[in-house]
């Protein structure tokens, strides 16, 4: 199975019955032109977790946390034909918690 690497911060955490899924926003953003004027875009990836690793998602992850996560790239069938891709997570590294993030313009230090 293929694998690939993103990093990016988290835009969501979310629980569901089978697992639990990020949506996770590049850090690289891009312009795209619309309507004839460059506007600034994102990509947000959705990635799934299941089993032990979803739980410790689930404990270890927060919104606006900067994370790198290797995934297993699943071809998923969409009306009988294999069109839809699928990310599911197989294991993650928190590169820098949204806590630890330093202000803009100075630190995070309350006075």
């Amino acid at each position: 199975m293929n694998s690939v690497y993103l990093d990016g911060s988290i835009g969501r955490v979310e629980r569901k019955e089978y697992g639990v899924f990020i949506r996770l926003c590049h850090k690289e953003s891009f312009y795209s032109k619309k309507e004839g004027e460059w506007i600034k875009s994102e990509d947000w990836v959705s990635i799934g977790f299941f089993g032990k690793t979803a739980d410790a998602v689930e404990r270890q992850v927060q919104v606006g946390d900067n994370l790198i996560v290797e995934a297993a790239i699943a071809v998923w069938p969409k009306d009988g034909v294999e069109s839809r891709i699928r990310l599911n997570g197989k294991s993650f590294s928190v590169l820098l918690p949204h806590s630890m993030r330093a202000a803009p313009g100075g630190n995070n230090d309350e006075e």
